[in-house]
């Protein structure tokens, strides 16, 4: 048994003796699969609930002794997937964003390529696929996929050494859009390189997957596997995906595991299983700076067109971490009066209720010269939520402005009252928001 410390959203610290830790997700974790669980094998460990809770073939699935804990064991003809109803799956709705896979696997020789993470299939006009070659005569990773128009494949540099193939390896792959690249790296050593040529077809009708026979289209929706197609023979162990792009191979090895508490303010003895996301940016639905030319920011906080000649009120949701709906923002125009109000989504429960940290309000007359200092909480700013302002006098009489909210709050996903938020669901919305704002030649999306 182990004794640890971890957070709670009241401030205080609890001391928990119980086999598992839970950890404090790194932000931009967007998925962490240890496979130390074998009740729950696919368990999602980052907290975000991407738990890859549909097993095909599970026969064929089981554990051993891994990089860390115990390693999922794949027997050919098996494999691990989401089982969310919509095939725009946690995965597909971070496309078009900086994205890092990192895990390690033991693959079995054999003359073939063996998928082992996969968000697409062979022969597929979207998606993504990646592979690992291991037999006497060679060994190589192979990757490849659909980036708008491009397709992109590349294979590694081959390796012919034994030593080389055997065991454990760690392998990585980096999409990154600022350098317009996807890079590939073997235990810390970069292996290929290939030009990514946008990245609007990342994104797959196909389910992600760990495992399978990534030349099988009924694999992964609801279609009948076939078993007597070879897919991965061997272990797989410390999956992670982030949302942005990192080339540092220390930094992916600490993500996820938070910092230990030692200084105890009050001890609480307790089994508490649930889960937060601490400290989180939580801003307004609308377009994201990132998706327009020369972004004044690379990290997806939104904004919101307002017209201020409309009197009445709108309300609109407030995105947490870009993933979550946790509340909503309501603007009120009263003639020439203009009041903002929010609130977030809470349960009975006190337990797993919402967090308000920091709330920041702003309004934007001209988007060329917004700052990226101004869209950080703590920026120096004359408004905020629940006063009432006059349009001709504070806003300088302008019929139209930029609502910005970057707000610091701390939420559990259990929470029934907060959802999971798609952008791609809403972009005729927001495609209507550029046009209204009048930056739709900036808009890159």
């Amino acid at each position: 048994m182990k004794s640890y410390a971890t957070y709670r959203f009241d401030g205080t610290i609890e001391i928990v003796t119980r086999e598992e830790v839970t950890l404090v997700p790194t932000e931009n974790l967007l998925a962490w699969y240890e496979f130390d669980d074998a009740d729950n094998i696919g368990k999602d460990s980052s907290g975000n609930g991407h738990d890859l809770d549909k097993q095909i073939n599970p026969d064929g699935i089981s554990t051993a002794a891994g990089v860390s804990g115990t390693a999922a064991v794949f027997g050919g003809a098996s494999a691990l997937t989401t089982s969310e109803e919509s095939a725009f799956d946690f995965v597909d709705a971070n496309i078009g964003n900086a994205m890092t896979l990192s895990f390690y696997a033991q693959t079995s020789n054999a003359d073939v390529d063996q998928r082992v993470v996969d968000n697409g299939i062979n022969g597929s006009a979207d998606g993504f696929s990646f592979l690992i070659h291991n037999s006497d005569q060679y060994g190589r990773i192979h990757t490849f996929g659909v980036a708008g128009d491009h397709w992109w494949d590349t294979y590694s540099d081959t390796w012919g050494d034994e030593a080389h193939r055997d065991g454990w390896h760690h392998y990585v792959m980096v999409v990154d859009p600022d350098t317009q690249t996807i890079t590939t790296y073997i235990d810390g050593e970069k292996k290929s390189v290939v030009a990514l040529n946008g990245t609007e077809n990342l994104d797959s009708s196909f389910s992600f997957a760990v495992g399978g026979a990534w030349s099988q289209y009924d694999w992964f929706n609801g279609g009948n596997h076939d078993v007597s197609v070879q897919g991965l023979t061997g272990n797989v162990d410390d999956l992670k995906i982030f949302t942005e792009a990192i080339h540092d191979m220390e930094t992916i090895a600490n993500a996820g595991v938070g910092e230990i508490i030692t200084e105890v303010t009050e001890v609480i003895v307790t089994r508490n299983e649930t889960r937060g996301n601490l400290n989180n940016t939580v801003c307004v639905q609308g377009p994201a700076f990132k998706d327009f030319q020369d972004p004044v920011t690379g990290k997806w906080y939104t904004f919101l067109p307002v017209d201020l000649t409309v009197s009445g009120s709108q309300t609109w949701p407030l995105i947490g971490a870009g993933a979550h709906i946790v509340g909503d923002v309501t603007i009120t125009v009263d003639g020439d009066a203009l009041t903002v109000n929010y609130r977030y989504y809470n349960p009975q429960m006190v337990e797993i209720a919402t967090k308000d940290v920091a709330q920041y309000l702003n309004f934007f007359s001209d988007y060329s010269a917004i700052t990226a200092e101004q869209l950080e909480n703590g920026a120096e700013t004359a408004f905020a939520f629940g006063e009432t302002y006059s349009i001709s006098a504070d806003l300088n009489g302008a019929e139209q402005t930029l609502l910005y909210v970057c707000n610091i709050a701390s939420f559990y996903s259990s929470n029934t009252a907060i959802s999971r938020y798609w952008p791609g669901m809403y972009q005729d919305t927001i495609d209507t928001l550029v046009e209204q704002a009048g930056l739709t030649e900036l808009y890159t999306k």
